[in-house]
């Protein structure tokens, strides 16, 4: 006896993708489960490595990204801290460079090499 292939009218598909997609939405707390998801996600993403090595680093040693060094303090990035040191609440005044650092590139800058007006070269700060 041979079976006969009939094909699936659109219309079937489309009742029964709405069936499946009511269904998943009467139920509000698997809609939470996927906007908690995004939002695990865009937080993971945020993270910093120096913050991810500042936790791990007396846990567990071997995931501590070991390649974390930060390029020379330009003059910039100096005054910067000093005029932080100089704010005398929440936490400036023991604000360190690789936090600086990590507020300069977070906010769109990075560094390239420059000749000053002297002719020599520089590192200034540009925004990307």
């Amino acid at each position: 006896m041979s079976q006969k292939h009939v094909p699936i009218s659109s219309a079937l598909i489309r009742a029964k993708a709405k069936k499946i997609f009511d269904h998943i939405n009467k139920d509000s707390d698997s809609s939470f489960d996927f906007q908690a998801s995004k939002d695990i996600d865009a937080s993971l993403r945020e993270l910093k490595t120096s913050s991810i090595n500042a936790c791990w680093k007396n846990l567990w040693s071997e995931v501590v990204v070991k390649e974390n060094h930060l390029p020379p303090i330009t003059n910039q990035e100096q005054e910067i801290m000093e005029l932080a040191h100089q704010i005398e609440c929440d936490g400036f005044e023991h604000i360190r460079q690789d936090e600086i650092y990590d507020l300069i590139v977070s906010h769109g800058a990075n560094r390239r090499r420059a000749i000053g007006n002297d002719g020599r070269q520089t590192t200034r700060l540009r925004r990307r």
